[in-house]
């Protein structure tokens, strides 16, 4: 039974050091080449297929690092993914045809193009108002490492994607 519990311990002691982290100015550095990379230093790129991939490469530098480095990276994560989510429902929102059905139709509430603008206009605010909470908790220190007014960018997202929600739930 000893030699089992020495066995399981030598193990996990072996796991334990094979998990490294980067140190917080890696992952600053890191973090400021994908801005520069993706184009979203002063904003957001437009680009949805780009702003995905920022995303996946945010959340791999993230597992990288430390508990500090991951509070700024998850706020970056969820203002971007709230953002992506925004820009894909209003793509989504512009395919709707209104003119042909009118917009209380039926064809247009059961439409593919009506059903995923609303989908991705509730999880782009869902993530906005997660990142609203992420950001404001931040340091000015870490604030510093974000967009200018990276607060108040967010707000005005988040007020965006739930008055595209209430307009396609009420109005529409």
């Amino acid at each position: 039974m000893k030699i089992k519990l020495i066995i399981v311990l030598a193990l996990a002691v072996l796991l334990l050091g094979c998990t490294t982290t980067k140190d917080d100015s890696s992952i600053l550095s890191d973090f400021n080449k994908l801005k520069t990379e993706y184009a979203v230093s002063n904003g957001y790129n437009t680009d949805p297929g780009q702003m995905a991939a920022y995303i996946n490469d945010l959340s791999l530098l993230r597992a990288e690092g430390s508990f500090s480095s991951a509070r700024l990276l998850d706020a970056e994560i969820e203002s971007s993914k709230g953002f992506y989510y925004l820009i894909k429902a209003n793509d989504y929102f512009y395919e709707i045809n209104y003119e042909t059905f009118g917009c209380n139709s039926s064809k247009v509430k059961s439409s593919r193009e009506y059903l995923e603008a609303k989908s991705f206009a509730k999880l782009s605010y869902s993530h906005l108002q997660a990142a609203v909470d992420l950001v404001a908790s931040l340091s000015a220190g870490e604030l510093a490492n974000l967009r200018k007014q990276q607060l108040e960018i967010v707000k005005e997202y988040s007020s965006f994607a739930q008055e595209l929600v209430s307009y396609l739930e009420n109005d529409c």
